[in-house]
């Protein structure tokens, strides 16, 4: 009998290695008739299905919100990947996503200047107003009673939360309006002028203090310890002093750095290229940057805070980073393999040709999910083998595995 199983495992094994890219397509295995619809039904694609324009995390890393150019804002469980409810905002595309701390819900911004605010139980929009222009960028205070709202050609908005009533206006032209965020004593705000350069304004003495050398920016982060000040425009990043409003380091990567935040204190940087490379910047130590992945799918909005960080991409998917936990979010389904008793179902998920995929076990009829294991290449057939007991996996760059859940 154990040899008659070691022959099954060898045999789908090596069925496996002469599958090729055509088992992308969602087909049930021979003999279980609709059951693929069953799955389709269960496991619907959960993703934008077009390119995510607009992303943010949650102060703890645990909800990850997404939108696109459709207006459709999501609110994900990024830990359990799961889809925590879907909204439509009816106008525009959304490019701007902000958590609200101290569950303040989320808020949204659009290119025809709709606001919108979410409770994070309700898919439907608790409450709205409307900005002067297309809205660019958003940031919420940290004790979550005002909202920085970066209007294209309209400067930037300063709103009260939750009820979103207009408060003041400050900066007359932010330019590309990012970075926007609050400086850590709450009464400062990083924006930009005409030209892009990065700028802190007093809300109170309505002074607009420019950063000297002037680098156009559109990305920005702030250590934990709100001393320091990190800025990416173009293919530069550079870290500032926040107090003395001086530059301490600068760093020409050689690509275009769409996001970065702090990591390990403010010793290090996080540089994510467009082409979805991560490097790690020793600034301190004035070396150049050690590369931690090598690209992916481009990266069309970035966020990161305290929990973590996300990336969206054109294809729809979301990657997260949360604790060193990686996450794929609204992948669609690749392939499926049923085991014999019929109790349970492996799906494999994947963004296309490139890229990490995931394998989950899931639970007939519940649709319970009880496993996952992450794949460095999308996993392009399954086949259980052992009995049952330990589940075959193809990759789409050719290499095979076997994983017991």
């Amino acid at each position: 009998m154990k040899a008659a199983r070691q022959l099954g495992g060898r045999l789908a094994l090596a069925l496996l290695a002469l599958a090729g890219a055509a088992a992308l397509l969602l087909v049930a295995p021979p003999g279980l008739g609709g059951w693929h619809l069953e799955v389709e039904q269960r496991l619907p694609r959960e993703g934008h299905g077009r390119g995510v324009r607009a992303v943010a995390i949650s102060a703890d890393g645990r909800r990850v919100a997404s939108a696109d150019d459709g207006g459709t804002v999501h609110l994900w469980d990024a830990t359990a990947e799961r889809l925590a409810w879907r909204s439509t905002t009816g106008g525009g595309a959304v490019r701007a996503l902000a958590f609200v701390p101290h569950d303040g819900g989320l808020v949204a911004g659009g290119d025809g200047g709709e606001l919108f605010r979410w409770r994070l139980d309700d898919p439907v929009p608790a409450n709205g107003a409307r900005a002067r222009g297309p809205i660019r960028a958003l940031a919420a205070r940290a004790d979550g009673r005002a909202l920085a709202v970066a209007v294209a050609g309209g400067g930037v908005e300063l709103r009260a939360l939750p009820s979103l009533a207009l408060l003041d206006r400050t900066i007359a032209d932010c330019g590309p309006c990012r970075p926007l965020a609050f400086l850590p004593d709450r009464f400062h705000l990083l924006a930009s002028d005409a030209g892009g350069r990065p700028v802190i304004a007093g809300l109170r003495d309505k002074i607009v203090e420019p950063l000297e050398p002037a680098v156009p920016a559109s990305a920005a982060a702030i250590s934990p310890d709100g001393r320091r000040l990190a800025l990416a425009g173009g293919a530069s990043a550079s870290v500032w002093d926040l107090a003395g409003r001086r530059r301490l380091a600068a760093l020409a990567s050689g690509e275009a750095v769409r996001g970065l935040r702090f990591a390990g204190g403010d010793g290090r940087l996080i540089l994510v290229h467009g082409d979805g490379e991560r490097w790690a910047w020793d600034w301190r130590g004035g070396g150049p940057p050690r590369r931690l992945s090598s690209g992916g799918r481009p990266v069309s909005a970035f966020a990161a805070g305290a929990g973590g960080e996300v990336r969206g991409g054109d294809d729809g998917v979301l990657r997260v980073l949360v604790g060193g936990e990686r996450h794929l979010l609204g992948a669609p389904a690749l392939t499926l393999a049923v085991s014999d008793d019929g109790r349970r179902v492996a799906v494999s998920r994947g963004s296309g040709l490139v890229g990490p995929g995931l394998v989950e076990i899931r639970h007939r009829p519940s649709g319970h999910r009880t496993h996952r294991l992450l794949q460095a290449s999308p996993p392009t057939c399954l086949a259980w083998i052992d009995g049952g007991r330990r589940l075959a996996i193809r990759r789409l760059d050719g290499t095979t595995a076997t994983w017991r859940p």
